[in-house]
């Protein structure tokens, strides 16, 4: 099988982790998982650093990682962008409002000058208009 984890058993989801959120994830992985049960485990301690760090995954566990379902790995991968990247990267509002109501603000405080406002991340693309 392929993904992010088949042939590399969980080392790759460790290692992005780590750089994400600047540290160890404060467990021993094999370094070299030979057997699925290693491979397994790596990706469940990589479930549990996510949820020690207030990410939760849902739909989605240490075995569809293990197997490749890329489906699911880009929704996690896709939560691991909005925890370490958006919603820090909006710290000075205090954390009101979530990653969603942080871009839409971002986006404004960008377009405001041409008297553009969005409310949504949706409809208010639809025509066009707000990047014209």
């Amino acid at each position: 099988s392929s993904g992010i984890n088949a042939e590399y058993g969980g080392l790759k989801l460790v290692s992005l982790l780590q750089q994400l959120a600047g540290k160890g994830i404060g467990a021993r992985i094999s370094k070299k998982p030979r057997i699925r049960a290693q491979k397994l485990e790596n990706v469940k301690i990589c479930f549990d650093f996510m949820n020690r760090e207030g990410i939760e995954m849902v739909n989605i566990d240490n075995q569809d990682v293990a197997d490749g379902n890329m489906k699911l790995i880009l929704g996690m991968v896709w939560h691991l962008i909005l925890h370490y990247q958006i919603a820090t990267g909006f710290e000075d509002d205090g954390g009101k409002g979530g990653p969603k109501n942080r871009i839409i603000k971002w986006v404004n405080s960008k377009i405001n000058p041409w008297g553009n406002n969005i409310t949504n991340l949706g409809p208010d693309w639809n025509n066009g208009q707000i990047l014209a």
